[in-house]
């Protein structure tokens, strides 16, 4: 079971340059929850949340724990496996 509240860890499962879409990656949500908006920073990548999809490339508004969604916004592309977190700014 992971913890909803507070700021948002995980780790990125995949990430990828989409030609429409710009940088990409796959997380995994472990603790916290995610929110469309939110500051992130994996590795030497940040990211401000434009848009969050499920598995089925449905728009997620919050993304809770266990639950991998795929975020565009990010600076350039993070590597596979590496951690993230949530920031204030």
């Amino acid at each position: 079971k992971g913890d909803p509240s507070g700021n948002a860890r995980g780790a990125v499962i995949e990430a990828h340059l989409d030609k429409g879409r710009g940088p990409t990656a796959t997380v995994l949500v472990q603790k916290g929850t995610l929110s469309a908006g939110d500051a992130l920073v994996c590795g030497t990548a940040f990211c401000k949340i434009r848009a969050m999809m499920d598995e089925n490339g449905v728009s997620l508004i919050h993304a809770g724990p266990s639950k991998p969604v795929q975020i565009l916004g990010w600076s350039h592309v993070p590597s596979a496996g590496d951690d993230f977190r949530q920031v204030a700014d």
